[in-house]
């Protein structure tokens, strides 16, 4: 029997071992990806609003090392995965145009995402954050050693399509493929979707418009300084005048990139079809003193009835608490970020437009209500005011928390009264606007989300990830019997534990009754 319960033990003990070793084998990170995925694992971080928490590396509560790790796995710390990088450089010469790279400055690591900006999670206050490349102060890029980076050919990133050459996505050019002529814009998307991203491009084609190779062009293109809403100096005085010459700019020439230049070069870059960030790169500065810059159109006068009806979807969605701006008709950043906000939570694609699906989704009955909205009682004796779009502060449904701080560049402020920590993030000077990458991730995300509740109905939980991890039916009886087999070794041990006291008890006392026998019996005869 003594020897039986030893190999019942030793079974259960080297079931156990070998169960922990299947579960850890089922929730280890992914050694595999690429760059691109990585650039797009950080902007969902960002426009989902994870958290920072220190020694975090799991998907909504991450540090600076474990957004990365979250995705790449492989190294834990930056230092760590700096000194593993198949490639660095230093970022004083150029960050090469490639997604997914990784950044660095002494303590702190993130993501370059494309076209000047940089995701990372910088601290518990901010969260994860995104801006440009010049804000963080990086001192050397480097690419991951687990993951892979394109050479030649199509890469999709975030829903737009690039074409590397040399390691790089090409920007202001075009190639012709398959006989299909691509343009490629300051910001590298493609004009058209490709129908075959495996073919490349003919080596003939590979030149830009002025003749020149795709090489030869960028080592004669100038530097370029980028500014943005702040900054000053002759490089704004430029780009006052050039916007001003294209139609965007109608203030004075002051040098200084204030409010009003702001908005106009967001207006350039929209008319553009650039990211709509204000932020002024190469890239955009090289499209913007180019002769082929956009120039200002006007837009047509709304309507009596469109303004009529446009300011009824204002009064409802206020109603509904996405809205607390005046209902004046007119759509403005704020009416749209509302709009998003209730297409969102009333499961309606993510557009931010008003289309008529989604005015008829608000003017009805069963339109939900802002399910972030905290209701408060006004304090008595005092009234409320409108304000107008430009005076609002922020919408009831942002995208960042945080905004403009006092020296003009994007960083963390205190969080504004209507927007608590769930609340998503788009209202800053570094995303707003930003409709192509905010409505492409959003939609992305929602997707994701009905395919997670989707395959929870019918296998269990899916995550989305590199992670990917299934419970389902054997999962669960697998686990069950971990369970099952960890109580009975607990039973075993504890039973074992007490039999062996019982047994060195009654040896206790046979040997206390044979120690007291001689002594009696010897008192006895004398």
């Amino acid at each position: 029997m003594k020897h039986l319960k030893k190999l019942v033990t030793l079974i259960v003990t080297i079931s156990i071992l070998s169960s922990m070793c299947l579960a850890g084998t089922m929730f280890s990170a992914s050694a595999s990806g690429t760059g691109a995925g990585l650039a797009e694992w950080a902007m969902n971080a960002y426009y989902s609003g994870w958290a920072y928490v220190y020694g975090g590396s799991s998907p909504g509560a991450v540090d600076c090392s474990g957004l990365i790790y979250s995705y790449a796995g492989g190294n834990r710390t930056g230092d760590a995965q700096l000194g593993a990088a198949s490639e660095s450089g230093s970022v004083y010469n150029g960050i090469p145009r490639v997604h997914g790279l990784g950044l660095y400055h002494p303590g702190h690591v993130g993501v370059y995402v494309g076209n000047g900006m940089a995701v990372d999670a910088r601290n518990e206050s901010s969260g994860v954050c995104y801006s440009s490349v010049d804000y963080m102060g990086w001192t050397t890029w480097f690419k991951l050693s687990n993951l892979s980076y394109p050479t030649y050919g199509w890469e999709e990133f975030n829903g737009n399509y690039y074409y590397y050459e040399d390691g790089q996505y090409i920007v202001n050019t075009s190639r012709t493929i398959d006989g299909v002529t691509y343009y490629f814009g300051s910001d590298g998307v493609s004009d058209t979707t490709p129908s075959d991203t495996s073919s490349k491009a003919d080596s003939s084609s590979s030149s830009t418009d002025n003749g020149l190779s795709s090489s030869e062009t960028e080592s004669n293109t100038p530097s370029y300084e980028t500014v943005q809403f702040g900054s000053e100096g002759s490089t704004v005085t430029k780009i006052q005048e050039r916007l001003q010459e294209l139609g965007f700019y109608t203030g004075s020439i002051d040098g200084y990139f204030g409010a009003e230049t702001e908005k106009a070069y967001k207006a350039f870059q929209k008319a553009a079809g650039v990211t709509v960030d204000g932020i002024s790169g190469a890239s955009d500065q090289e499209l913007l003193f180019s002769d082929n810059a956009p120039y200002a159109s006007q837009e047509p006068e709304q309507d009596d009835e469109t303004t009529e009806k446009i300011a009824s979807v204002q009064e409802k969605l206020k109603a509904l608490n996405y809205y607390s701006g005046v209902c004046d008709g007119a759509i403005g950043t704020y009416t749209t970020e509302a709009i998003w906000a209730f297409q969102i939570d009333n499961d309606l694609e993510a557009t931010g437009e008003l289309d008529e699906a989604t005015i008829a989704a608000i003017m009805s009955d069963d339109a939900k209500p802002n399910p972030r909205f905290e209701t408060t009682e006004a304090t008595e004796g005092t009234e409320e005011t409108e304000a107008t779009e430009a005076q609002i502060p922020t919408s009831v449904y942002t995208f960042n928390a945080f905004e403009l701080n006092s020296s003009g560049i994007m960083g963390p402020n205190e969080a504004t009264a209507n927007a608590n920590t769930s609340s998503f993030i788009l209202d800053n000077a570094a995303a707003k606007d930003n409709a192509t990458a905010a409505n492409n991730v959003a939609v992305k995300t929602n997707r994701l989300a009905k395919n997670a509740v989707s395959n929870f109905a019918t296998n269990g939980f899916t995550a989305v990830g590199p992670h990917i991890f299934r419970i389902n039916g054997v999962t669960i009886t697998l686990f069950t019997l971990i369970m099952l087999i960890t109580l009975t070794s607990i039973y075993m041990l504890v039973r074992t534990s007490k039999e062996r006291k019982r047994k060195a008890a009654r040896a206790a006392m046979r040997m206390e009754k044979r120690m007291s026998r001689p002594e009696t019996e010897t008192k006895y005869w004398w």
